[in-house]
């Protein structure tokens, strides 16, 4: 695999389509510097998306460049805790039509937005549901919990958006990690890096909190 040594704006060189889509969400999505979802949480999922497909050897597929450009789009102009999600997804969806009419980038809208459809959280579409493509964003939309800054994106980030106390959304993301059930197998291995190291260090910050 080569992903190791690609930096997400090297993966987003690949493609002119991306290239074009970073700087329509620079130039003009809301959320940009929102506490959790922001342009580093959407240029993260991106990374993992290229990432899972390297890891699954299917770089070639030709749903490759949808799927990572849904994926940059997934949480533009989020509301940030002031909407419900499917309203942030609308918007989402909203962003990314703009963007391909004023490109005149001829894709497949419709897949695309399912794919935003699979990221709306809490879920409505069941696991069971959901078709490779789906599962994959979900995942990777989930592997943000285990970046090198998940204190100050996944803890303080989401406190801030959603009104709760850092040591509350503490309680709840341990919480959370431990009902997450990935579905591919690039979402099974990220866990098994990382998820040991994860609870080790959210124990040392619950005992700086106490």
């Amino acid at each position: 695999m080569k992903t190791d040594h690609l930096s997400i704006i090297h993966i987003i060189d690949e493609y002119e389509s991306l290239r074009k889509g970073l700087k329509f969400i620079i130039n003009n999505s809301k959320s940009n510097t929102a506490p959790y979802h922001n342009l580093n949480h959407m240029l993260t999922v991106t990374r993992h998306v290229y990432n899972a497909l390297d890891y699954m050897f299917m770089l070639e597929d030709e749903r490759v460049e949808e799927l990572l450009l849904a994926a940059l789009f997934h949480d533009y102009n989020h509301s940030m805790g002031k909407q419900t999600d499917d309203i942030n997804v609308a918007e989402a969806k909203k962003g990314l039509r703009a963007f391909l009419t004023l490109e005149k980038l001829e894709m497949d809208i419709e897949f695309m937005e399912s794919i935003l459809d699979a990221t709306e959280y809490p879920y409505k579409l069941h696991f069971r549901r959901l078709n490779f493509y789906q599962k994959l964003i979900r995942d990777c939309d989930l592997c943000q919990a285990y970046e090198y800054n998940w204190l100050q994106q996944c803890v303080y980030g989401l406190s801030q958006e959603m009104g709760f106390t850092f040591k509350e959304l503490l309680a709840g993301q341990r919480k959370f990690l431990q009902s997450i059930t990935f579905l591919t197998d690039y979402g099974l291995y990220v866990e098994h890096l990382y998820f040991k190291k994860l609870m080790i260090e959210f124990k040392i910050l619950e005992d700086i909190m106490e």
